[in-house]
């Protein structure tokens, strides 16, 4: 028994290491943000908060520094400390943002290699065999949105974190009747990133038991008990955060606290108010919304490697196989309660959040708790671990390397566009100027708004040229240039 744990524990870091080569060896040395799409629009703009995560700033990080402080715009909604210690990592490297990006792309795969390895201990619950258990989590995290987004710098990857974390808490506490796990999660989830979503997954939870004790009024009263004491205190606590983030934009930026950016985007994500764009409003429609959904899904439940339109083939050939290889018992593991659970956990965060699911693919990825449930179904069965874990490392290896394939295709444009910042950056020297961007702070670089709000973190924008010390433009003007490149072009407004 002794020896079996310990070839266990090392097999689980051999995995370990060799998952850590595969994603941190696979990943380009990337030094400027990415050209279009959510890579590059949320990576610079996540990267601008929290690089402004200061204790000048009350370590709540906002996008864009003007030079009137009622003029700072969106700043950050969700509890502080995943911007904070973030941004205590990456300080070192501020002087050369170079470095802070590409190294901030490698903290974000250590979270997701993180996932991983609470994802295999949730699988512990239902599966014996550690081969099993980790072919579970190499094709549930081969799919095309975790492997694209995992190095992406956003507050999902540390929300999906804590999930999973949580999760595990939960299926301990119910196997072994130690509660430490569970309170400790319950508490911590709720302020990694986006981690109000754990919040969903405790309800979910706690309906769950509900409904399934509902007959024994004592057993209700205890997960009405055990809610009382973990869900509405974790509530509590990142209300306390939000409310928290609200008073510091409105002192920061000195205006009241109905105007704050966080309000407003609050109202704007629970619906009070329309979309100003007719195709986001149009995006949100049930039957719009639900049918993308459904796409997304398919490309999020099959290894990247197969391409699209496999999802729905293997979802289907997935029935068959739990049907031919469990006959009688096929519906068994179905009805266990922590596979439902599992299963429909995604479902219950996704669903009441479709105005910040339409518009965000990568929010596919709060979906993991179906991937890993329908792959256990499939592998449980089966009775040799040793191949199919070595076709599911293969499936995993190869599904990284097609996105990053795709992703090194502009690297030498992303990376031409964090020089030429660098270097804009050089000849300023560090100084708090006040910079005109031309074009405007969404147009000069297109796709990426908030990009400016990054790299010139220590300086400030205006819209008052006159005022200004420098224009940055992205085409010639008829000025005595500071800096000339293929992108950007930086003039001494003095001399206008």
């Amino acid at each position: 028994m002794k020896n079996l744990m310990e070839s266990e524990q090392r097999m689980k870091i051999i995995v370990l290491a060799v998952l850590a080569a595969l994603i941190l060896g696979f990943e380009p040395f990337q030094t400027g943000f990415d050209l279009k799409g959510h890579l590059g629009w949320v990576t610079s703009h996540t990267s601008a908060e929290v690089i402004k995560a200061t204790p000048d700033n009350s370590f709540v990080g906002y996008a864009l520094r003007f030079a009137s402080p009622s003029d700072h715009s969106y700043f950050d909604r969700y509890p502080l400390f995943f911007s904070a210690i973030s941004r205590a990592i990456l300080s070192p490297f501020e002087n050369d943002l170079r470095h802070w990006i590409y190294l901030s792309r490698l903290y974000m795969d250590l979270l997701f290699l993180a996932s991983l390895f609470y994802a295999y201990l949730i699988t512990g619950h239902f599966l014996e065999d550690h081969l099993k258990r980790w072919s579970v989590v190499l094709l549930s995290f081969s799919g095309l949105y975790f492997l694209k987004y995992k190095a992406m710098l956003h507050y999902d990857q540390p929300a999906i974190l804590g999930m999973l974390g949580l999760m595990n808490g939960i299926f301990l506490m119910e196997k072994t009747g130690n509660r430490k796990p569970f309170f400790r999660w319950a508490f911590i989830a709720p302020l990694m990133g986006r981690g109000y979503a754990s919040l969903f997954l405790l309800v979910l939870y706690f309906g769950f038991k509900l409904v399934l004790n509902f007959r024994s009024i004592e057993r209700c009263f205890e997960y009405l008990k055990l809610a009382l004491f973990s869900l509405i205190p974790s509530g509590l606590i990142c209300t306390l955060f939000l409310g928290y983030n609200i008073l510091t934009e409105a002192r920061i930026r000195n205006i009241p606290v109905s105007e704050v950016s966080i309000v407003k985007s609050a109202i704007s994500r629970l619906g009070v108010e329309k979309f100003e764009n007719p195709v986001q409003e149009n995006n949100v429609q049930w039957s719009t919304f639900l049918f993308e959904q459904g796409k997304r899904l398919e490309r999020h439940i099959s290894p990247h490697l197969l391409g699209k339109s496999t999802g729905y083939i293997l979802l289907f050939l997935i029935v068959l196989w739990i049907v031919y290889s469990q006959r009688k018992k096929c519906f068994s593991d179905l009805k266990n309660p922590q596979i439902l659970f599992m299963i429909l956990s995604g479902f219950f965060w996704i669903l009441p959040m479709k105005r910040l699911a339409a518009t965000h693919d990568y929010t596919t990825m709060y979906y993991f708790g179906l991937t890993i449930g329908i792959y256990i179904l499939i592998l449980k069965p089966i009775s040799k671990p040793r191949i199919v874990f070595a076709l599911s490392l293969l499936l995993f290896a190869l599904s990284l390397n097609k996105v990053m394939r795709d992703q090194r295709k502009d690297l030498a444009k992303k990376n031409a566009l964090g020089d030429e910042f660098h270097e804009i950056r050089q000849r300023l020297g560090g100084k708090d100027f006040l910079i005109y961007p031309e074009q405007g702070h969404a147009n000069l670089l297109p796709g990426r708004p908030y990009i400016l709000g990054f790299y010139f973190f220590d300086q400030k924008l205006t819209y008052d040229k006159g005022s200004s010390d420098f224009i940055l433009s992205n085409k010639k003007l008829d000025l005595r240039p500071v800096f000339e490149g293929k992108s950007l072009f930086l003039y001494s407004a003095k001399e206008i």
